[in-house]
């Protein structure tokens, strides 16, 4: 659902700092179904993330990221902060106010970071910068989701799905055995009702509650400073411009 709605919209958008806005009003106004399929892509973008927290979550509580299964929790961790910077960089590519201080608040915040946060600023600013910003968000942030969420299930695949983690260690043996009984296509099965339960209410959600676009973004209405900085320089100029 990400990677189709995803594509429709990059064929109208416009990663440059003066159309951005605009190509993202057209999307909305003038593109066919493009406000629902901008409501789509945004709900399930923030659905998705949400549901990589919560998985996160579980499988800390549920101590199922211990032996044999340390190297999936890395990938999982993986997994949720690569979804985050995507849902991120989304957020900044509509260019309106909302997304013209997050980017400008992550810029400012680099300041205490060094060598560092000088890289990260430098990749945060000019005038190309939503353009590398939509290089991450359309191509390297997907790339590595997909191919993380594939070694992800080659892994579950591998070790088996980690038992419920109370009970004796008989009993917990005895649910883990019955596990590794139960055809994989089960799980898939599973797995295809639940995407059209959140296909039906990710296009609820988008009709009923359509994710407005902001105002154009004015440059100096919120600034950020880290303590024992001055520096106000906007997102897409360099400090010595």
């Amino acid at each position: 659902m990400l990677v189709v709605s995803g594509i429709y919209l990059a064929l109208f958008y416009r990663p440059v700092p003066a159309e951005a806005h605009l190509s993202v009003a057209t999307i909305v106004e003038d593109a066919p179904w493009g406000a629902t399929l901008r409501g789509i892509h945004s709900w399930t973008a923030s659905i998705f993330v949400a549901g990589l927290a919560l998985h996160v979550i579980r499988v800390f509580l549920y101590a199922s990221y211990k032996r044999p299964r340390e190297i999936n929790w890395v990938v999982g961790v993986l997994l949720l902060a690569v979804g985050g910077i995507v849902l991120y960089t989304g957020t900044i590519l509509k260019w309106d106010q909302e997304g013209f201080e997050a980017l400008q608040h992550t810029v400012e915040a680099t300041a205490p970071l060094g060598a560092l946060g000088g890289w990260i600023e430098s990749f945060l600013t000019g005038d190309d910068v939503l353009s590398r910003l939509s290089t991450v968000h359309f191509v390297l942030g997907p790339g590595l989701i997909v191919t993380l969420l594939i070694l992800h299930f080659l892994l579950i695949r591998f070790h088996g799905a980690s038992p419920l983690p109370w009970g004796s260690r008989e009993q917990s043996d005895a649910r883990h055995q019955q596990e590794g009984r139960v055809p994989y296509t089960t799980h898939l099965a599973r797995l295809g009702a639940w995407l059209v339960a959140l296909a039906g209410l990710v296009t609820l959600l988008a009709g009923l509650f359509p994710r407005a676009l902001g105002p154009v973004a004015v440059e100096g209405i919120e600034v950020t400073k880290p303590p024992g900085t001055s520096c106000g320089c906007t997102p897409w100029r360099t400090p010595s411009d």
